[in-house]
């Protein structure tokens, strides 16, 4: 029975061919996007899976406020953890310090910068689950100077040797002995890394056990008995004890907060954090758009399968007639419908398989499709089973209940009903459709406003330079004369933080204000705001001519000076003092034009730019005249070769600005993808629907152009069925994607307006893809012969 089934539904399958290819070609797009979508947003929530163990593990942050708003901070400083195991023996059974830099490694004649470098407690591994493939977790770390490697940094280093037992320096300042070699997980984490070493090669610098160093990831595991909340209610206290003079000299407090682990990854929003992070707002409108997409394909199938219901009337009642049952007609169209799933399931996946290298590169992810995993073939048969189930269910009964009489004797009028039913299904698939392409050009237009608002500061032809060994650290200024030499390069400073990355955050006393205020700070030398650009509005820059500029001068931004209470030009000769560094007042020489120094999500904050002497730097800023970069870069390349034998660690300004919103990119790239999907999708239905209502009504369109009716007549006639599900469509989206596109828009301080023509563009894209497909097919009614299909009557 089972066999005369799948014959009947392969020769009526072939039979309608046309109507097959779309429904196959549909359900495939839907499946391959359905299935991109399910392996990223997989493996988005199942990060930290195998490498943590989560049971009441906690990170430890800091809680403080920002001139009255409240944030938190990723890092804390090493002394943390030794205390919270002292003042809560009951609560706390175990801390980990886990410390995360960009540091040279040298092995032999090999010299590379590694930016995934760990160095932690020798508990790391009773934290964090990784395979080994050489060496013993619960003793890979204890020796002061050990360390454990990845593989690949295992073959980068030493080939087919085993790393086992090899000996490299690090920093040219101490030798790790490689103990093991791990796995590295292929799943998201919160925490990556190639190499991670012992801690205890940094327990002689200065900054280690000082308290308010915070450089380290600290992370604290409880006993079962223990509350969390709980504990955290005696932190006050905790931080009083430690650091309650502090309190009242700098005017302000800090607090602490447990984060359990497996909430990290997805906390993006964290100041000064040391993790890489996922973003749950991209996984929830991935897998909203995977749904959308599938509901559209569905849509597809069921309105060509009702709509071609009646043509299959009279078979549907011969077959009754001869003694078949409602309940086997029901199962013939039911194996059609999953005949037509399964095909496009198949190519689907193949599909996703072939294109997988191409998505990866487009959006920058690393999905893997692996066909070992069990999970991949139940979702594979239980895609089957709905897809056929959803799509078949509906017209299969339909027609399983047609009326043998009426089946026998209906020459193909329409039922009542069904053509309602039909325009409601387009309405929905096309109010999708129209819905993504609005949020789609609003996203676009967001990231064409980032790249092309005014930032106060020029970011072309400048690039940034690590200072990340003591040599080039303590010769910053002689290489800075040196680099200024050079025609190509128009200015060089040095800095701790660039527009866009690290911007401390320090208390000030100022002359006029009775409590602190906390401003974020940047140091640098006298040619900071030349390399950038920056607009003095009052005042004077920083000057090599004013000897005293290192150790007394600093500028304020805008902001800043606003938030003190004073005018632009009240501020220069007032004094103050940044509690937690200078023993001296400084004098304000100068006020800078606002610029955006953080991301354009956040508005401009206070900010207090600080004169220092180049060497106390960790990044040079140069200004290239725009000449020849890569020549430029070649001289830059050379002269640091002169003070160190490390590799120049570099990048561009405008790439790394353009970094700060990858995510917001990302959603862009996927909407507009996706977009196009779904109206390719919808508009293979209304053209398979354009199809058939042409061949219903060839009988009507003969007549009317035997009677004279022109082409234009025609195809006004038979798209105006088609246009007025569409407008409709166009009537329910637009308030959604305005809802959506909105709330999108409020993460951002600064952001576009919504206008009108944001819509009127949607509307014309879907309006005319829907009008294009429908006057294809109506080239047909037009070019037929009246003869033809009047012959027989």
């Amino acid at each position: 029975m089972i066999t005369n089934y799948l014959k009947i539904a392969i020769r009526n399958l072939w039979r309608q061919r046309f109507f097959t290819l779309i429904n196959v070609f549909g359900l495939m797009l839907a499946v391959t996007v359905g299935l991109v979508i399910y392996l990223y947003v997989t493996a988005e929530l199942n990060h930290d899976e195998d490498i943590v163990k989560k049971e009441n593990v906690y990170r430890l942050l800091r809680d403080a406020t920002l001139n009255g708003e409240d944030y938190l901070i990723g890092i804390t400083s090493a002394p943390f953890s030794e205390a919270l195991k002292n003042d809560f023996p009951q609560e706390v059974k175990e801390t980990l310090r886990v410390y995360n830099d960009e540091l040279s490694v040298t092995y032999e004649d090999k010299v590379f910068l590694e930016d995934n470098f760990l160095m932690a407690d020798s508990n790391f591994f009773d934290f964090f689950n990784y395979h080994f493939i050489t060496g013993d977790p619960s003793q890979a770390l204890l020796l002061p100077n050990s360390m454990v490697v990845t593989e690949r940094i295992g073959r980068k280093y030493f080939g087919n040797e085993d790393p086992v037992g090899k000996t490299i320096r690090v920093d040219d300042q101490f030798d790790l002995i490689i103990t093991g070699v791990i796995r590295r997980p292929v799943g998201k984490a919160h925490l990556t890394f190639d190499m991670v070493a012992n801690i205890a090669p940094l327990k002689n610098r200065p900054w280690f056990n000082e308290w308010w160093s915070n450089s380290m990831l600290t992370y604290v595991a409880l006993t079962p008995a223990a509350n969390s909340k709980e504990l955290e209610k005696r932190f006050p206290a905790f931080m009083d004890k430690y650091f309650g003079e502090d309190f009242v000299k700098l005017k302000t407090r800090i607090d602490l907060v447990l984060q359990p682990i497996d909430e990290i990854y997805f906390q993006g929003n964290l100041k000064y954090d040391r993790v890489t992070t996922g973003n749950l707002t991209t996984v929830r409108i991935l897998s909203a758009i995977g749904i959308f997409i599938m509901v559209i394909a569905c849509i597809n199938f069921i309105n060509l399968a009702t709509a071609k219901s009646m043509s299959r009337a009279r078979e549907v009642g011969i077959r009754k007639t001869l003694g078949s049952s409602g309940q086997r007609i029901l199962l013939q169209f039911l194996a059609e419908s999953y005949l037509i799933s399964i095909i496009a399931i198949i190519l689907g996946f193949m599909t996703v398989e072939l294109s997988l290298p191409f998505l990866n590169n487009l959006f920058g992810t690393d999905i893997q499709l692996s066909w070992l995993d069990t999970k991949i073939w139940a979702l594979a048969g239980l895609t089957t089973l709905l897809l056929g189930f959803t799509t078949g269910a509906y017209p299969a009964f339909i027609m399983s209940n047609f009326s043998p009489v009426r089946a026998l004797t209906t020459r193909g009028e329409k039922e009542r009903g069904k053509g309602s039913l039909r325009k409601t299904l387009v309405i929905i698939q096309f109010a999708i459709s129209i819905f993504m392409i609005i949020v789609t050009l609003i996203i676009s237009h967001q990231l064409d406003f980032l790249k092309t608002k005014d930032l106060g500061f020029q970011k072309d032809n400048v690039l940034m330079i690590e200072l990340n060994n003591a040599d080039v650290m303590e010769k910053a200024n002689t290489l800075k004369k040196r680099l200024l030499q050079n025609s190509l390069i128009a200015k060089v400073s040095c800095a701790t933080g660039e527009p866009g990355g690290f911007h401390d955050t320090m208390p000030y006393e100022i002359e006029g204000l009775e409590d602190n205020l906390r401003l974020r700070t940047v140091f640098s030398d006298t040619d900071y705001l030349k390399s950038l650009q920056l607009e003095i509005i009052a005042g004077r820059d920083f000057s090599e001519d004013h000897v005293t500029d290192e150790s007394n001068a600093v500028i304020l931004n805008e902001r800043a000076v606003r938030d003190i209470g004073w005018t632009p030009e009240d501020a220069i000769g007032k004094r103050m003092m940044n509690s937690f560094l200078d023993t001296l007042e400084r004098q304000v020489v100068g006020v800078v034009k606002d610029y955006h120094f953080v991301s354009l999500k956040s508005a401009i904050e206070p900010l207090v730019i600080t004169a220092m002497p180049p060497s106390s730097a960790d990044l040079m800023i140069v200004r290239m005249t725009g000449g020849s970069p890569g020549t430029a870069i070649k001289e830059l390349e050379k002269q640091w070769a002169a003070f160190t034998p490390f590799p120049m660690d570099y990048h561009f300004m405008d790439s790394s600005l353009d970094q700060l919103y990858e995510e917001e990119q990302l959603q862009a790239k996927l909407f507009t993808v996706f977009s196009s999907i779904s109206v390719l999708v919808a508009c293979l239905g209304i053209l398979g629907m354009a199809s058939f209502v042409v061949a219903q009504r060839a009988k009507e369109m003969g007549i009317r152009k035997a009677l004279g009716a022109t082409a234009s007549h025609i195809t006004s006639l038979l798209t105006g069925g088609f246009l007025a599900p569409v407008l409709i469509a166009n009537l329910l989206a637009v308030p959604a994607g305005w809802y959506f596109s909105n709330s999108w828009l409020s993460s951002f301080a600064y952001r576009i307006d919504i206008t009108v023509g944001v819509f009127i563009m949607a509307a014309l894209i879907t309006l005319g893809v829907a009008f294009l497909s429908v006057a294809f097919q109506s080239v047909k009614a037009i070019r037929t012969n009246p003869v033809d299909v009047l012959k027989d009557e």
